[in-house]
């Protein structure tokens, strides 16, 4: 393109194209409008005035006052924009002298790219993250680049776009550039307040302050089949979970017994848990990022007292209910799980300061729990560090029984034997059922002892509490009811306690009466002498043959009624109601004598 003949514009035209011209494209136009405006200065400085001129010389001179000044004006706004470009080119971008378009447009897109290269590669840093130093220093790395990057950006694209209309370019270009700088400058803003300023006050903590969180440990339970998580949730926790796994192959169900901990270690937790197929459950309580974990279990089971307690997650000791930005992790964590929009809107909307303990009720329709199961029937968990398990502890349990005080007092042998398997059960991890079967079998070693020894008054109320369990039992499990009188001719697996269990109700009533069978012990009890309770027992059996023969029968051969249940049942509590049918103390003094054979 042929360069303008600059001699034949005005003075006034030569101000405007200098004022308009890009002088870093075009410093040899700007050159020859600069020589043509000082040699119109040199004209009129050598220009004639005749006589019948003088009548305007006045004028004329202050003409060339006003044009000398516009000319410095123009002179020194050429040399201004016309500066040399400086040779490292950040800085010439920081300085403006990098035109509009590109400033705007090629670094822009090139930031940009840059920002997204940078968050996945943070992204990728923080998931492998193996120490809290490590994390911290990759979770402030992303706002460490772009704030500096940001600001050397935008200082560069304002100064870029104020000197736009004297290259020549477009004054509208040049406002819309600034007002989409600072729409751009504000966002930043408040997405650094929002998020940045949380991210660098957690990365800090985690860089230079210790864990606030208990340590992750695990406690091997139920013969290798079970393994408990207590403590806190961290950033390796994973990896003490992925040891204990290995070490133990058997393990099918975690316990979960945590406050919680970083989100970052329930995630990583979760994928392990996904890995080795694990059901989970809960006894006690699972709270916070604990919750994640929990969510991961092929099945998801809570004990009967277990509580699950939810809350929005919390970064840089900054609550994230409200920040829809920096909760996508969590968020997806429960999606994956299938927990229902109602139920997670509710988890989100409960700042970390707070916990949400649904019901149970509530958990199962929201499909959180698979089921909610006996915890007895699982290993003892929920104790904490296994060096708290000791006498003391479990006595502190134990002596909550009315029968097993009287027995320490009365029967303190057998007391702290029970008071071993205890101990060594829960240190083991043994569940509560394993525990109170081998306990129950050495109290029902001692019971006729008890019997033996009792007062009138309480060996019979503890002979028909025996009853009313048989009765209990006797329209469902008929079987668990005859093994009362004949435990070695039923099998072992239709026993009480096996195949079924008895109400909670008659049980307690069972413990009561025991308790005051064991506290009123006579050191010296009257008994029958072998003759006489031998008449007596002939006598009551001759009876049972006149009032039913089936009943005499199951008497006389019990094996052969295994497969008639009813009747085995049925004559099992006849003959026990005729031993209490005397009057008190003589049933109380055969009884007493049966049992001290």
């Amino acid at each position: 393109m042929d360069a303008p003949n600059y001699s034949t514009y005005s003075i006034n035209e030569l101000e405007d194209a200098l004022a308009h011209i890009d002088h870093d494209e075009y410093p040899e136009r700007v050159s020859v409008i600069l020589e043509e405006i000082a040699l119109r200065q040199t004209l009129s400085n050598h220009r004639g005035i005749s006589s019948n001129q003088t009548q305007t010389l006045g004028f004329q001179q202050e003409h060339e006052a006003g044009y000398q000044s516009k000319l410095q004006k123009a002179q020194q706004a050429a040399s201004s924009y016309n500066e040399v470009p400086h040779p490292n080119w950040l800085i010439r971008f920081w300085k403006g002298q990098v035109s509009l378009p590109i400033s705007y447009w090629v670094v822009g897109i090139l930031i940009s790219l840059g920002t997204l290269a940078l968050s996945a590669f943070v992204e990728i840093k923080i998931d492998n993250a193996s120490s809290r130093i490590e994390l911290g220093i990759y979770m402030m790395l992303l706002y460490l680049v772009l704030v500096p990057v940001i600001t050397w950006q935008s200082v560069g694209i304002i100064r870029s776009a104020i000197r736009h209309p004297h290259r020549g370019g477009s004054q509208g270009w040049s406002i819309v550039a600034i007002v989409m700088v600072a729409i751009g400058i504000i966002r930043f803003s408040i997405d650094f307040y929002q998020s940045g300023v949380p991210i660098i006050t957690e990365s800090i903590s985690l860089i230079g302050a210790d864990s606030t969180y208990p340590a992750t440990q695990f406690r091997v339970l139920n013969d290798g089949t079970e393994l408990e998580l207590y403590g806190g949730i961290e950033i390796g926790s994973e990896l003490l979970l992925l040891e204990a796994l290995q070490q133990n192959e058997n393990v099918s169900t975690i316990h979960l017994h945590s406050i919680g901990g970083r989100l970052i270690g329930a995630l990583r937790l979760a994928d392990i848990v996904k890995e080795y197929n694990l059901n989970t459950y809960v006894k006690t309580s699972c709270a916070s990022a604990c919750t994640i974990v929990y969510l991961a279990g092929k099945e998801r089971l809570l004990g009967e007292d277990g509580v699950l307690q939810f809350h929005a997650p919390a970064l840089g000791g900054k609550s994230l209910h409200d920040n829809t930005d920096l909760n996508g992790a969590f968020d997806g964590a429960y999606k994956d799980a299938g927990v229902p929009n109602w139920f997670a809107k509710k988890i989100r909307n409960t700042p970390n300061t707070e916990l949400w303990a649904p019901s149970h009720k509530e958990l199962l329709r929201a499909g959180i729990v698979s089921r909610i199961v006996d915890s007895s029937a699982y290993g003892f968990s929920g104790f904490g560090d296994e060096n708290e398990i000791n006498t003391q502890a479990v006595e502190s349990g134990l002596l909550t029984h009315a029968y097993l005080v009287a027995m320490k007092d009365k029967d303190p042998d057998t007391y702290y034997r029970i008071v071993t398997i205890n101990e060594e059960g829960l240190r083991e991890g043994a569940s509560i059922n394993t525990i109170a079967t081998e306990a129950q079998a050495v109290l029902e070693q001692r019971v006729t002892y008890y019997i033996a020894h009792g007062s009138d008054a309480d060996i019979v109320d503890y002979w028909q509490v025996i009853i009313k369990q048989m009765q209990e039992l006797q329209g469902q499990h008929p079987l668990a009811c005859a093994a009362f009188v004949y435990p070695e001719e039923v099998p072992l697996e239709h026993h009480a306690g096996n195949e079924v269990q008895l109400s909670s109700e008659v049980r307690a009533l069972e413990l009561e009466a025991l308790a005051r069978l064991i506290a009123n012990q006579q050191v010296s009890p009257s008994l029958y002498s072998d003759e006489e309770s031998d008449d007596m027992i002939t006598t009551l059996v001759t009876d049972m043959q006149d009032n039913s023969k089936a009943h005499f029968e199951v008497v006389v051969v019990p094996e052969n009624f295994v497969d008639s249940p009813d009747i085995m049942c049925s004559a099992a509590i006849e003959i026990q109601q005729r031993f209490i049918d005397y009057e008190v103390q003589t049933a109380a003094k055969l009884l007493r004598t049966i049992n001290a054979l």
